[in-house]
């Protein structure tokens, strides 16, 4: 490297052997202080760098301001958690409450926004939209085919825990598996069929019953965490 002071411009040579895996100060850069590191050099014995942990990203529906529904394999064994309430956002810590049993759905708890009233959808709707947030983040809808259980859809990386809904707008469950994103045409997963829990049974696996409107009646999530807790109490007694 080439060192030029206010006095004299200098060739410099590291002392150590290797290939310079980094360069931290870049070339013309002006006032740089003695002892600075402008550079890292990576030998045969330099220890090998860690591999940074993989993300994982998931689509969460927002059941009430603090508690958020998503596909539970999804984000399962992950160390740190954030929620993002919209693109652009400060991220917001989450944390597990419980995993619904039987239903492949997880809530987590977090201040991720407005919680709207959900009303079920009934089961002879015509077309179905599925709203998902993209690996991006941003929020995207594809149509959905809903037979024998399935929804046929075009599911993309970050979409596990995406919300069905019909044309009104009422909730007709949530998909609880990941996205198959090895099948790829043009980058993009194409629609394929995936397992959902259905609006009824997501309400009531999360205690939020649905009222004579069909609106679900929002808690908290110290509330939901507070009934698992009695139901672990009930089933060991």
């Amino acid at each position: 490297a080439e060192i030029e002071t206010d006095k004299a411009t200098m060739e410099f040579e590291a002392v150590d052997e290797g290939t310079i895996s980094r360069i931290l100060v870049p070339g013309g850069t002006d006032g740089v202080k003695v002892g600075t590191v402008i550079a890292l050099i990576e030998s045969e014995d330099s220890p090998a760098e860690a591999p940074k942990p993989a993300q994982r990203r998931a689509t969460g529906l927002v059941l009430a301001p603090d508690v958020i529904l998503t596909a539970e394999a999804a984000l399962k064994g992950c160390a740190e958690i954030a929620a993002l309430p919209e693109p652009g956002a400060p991220r917001v810590a989450a944390k597990l409450v419980k995993a619904l049993d039987g239903t492949g759905l997880a809530v987590y708890s977090a201040r991720a926004g407005k919680a709207l009233p959900v009303r079920i959808a009934g089961e002879k709707a015509a077309s179905w939209v599925m709203v998902q947030r993209d690996g991006e983040g941003d929020l995207a809808a594809s149509a959905a085919v809903i037979v024998n259980g399935k929804a046929t859809t075009s599911l993309q990386e970050g979409g596990a825990g995406a919300a069905l809904f019909d044309r009104s707008g009422a909730l007709a469950g949530v998909i609880n598996a990941p996205p198959v994103t090895k099948f790829r045409v043009a980058g993009v997963v194409p629609a394929l069929g995936y397992g959902f829990t259905p609006a009824a049974d997501v309400l009531k696996a999360a205690g939020l019953p649905a009222g004579s409107a069909g609106e679900g009646a929002a808690k908290s999530s110290a509330e939901i965490g507070r009934a698992s807790c009695r139901e672990r109490v009930s089933n060991c007694v």
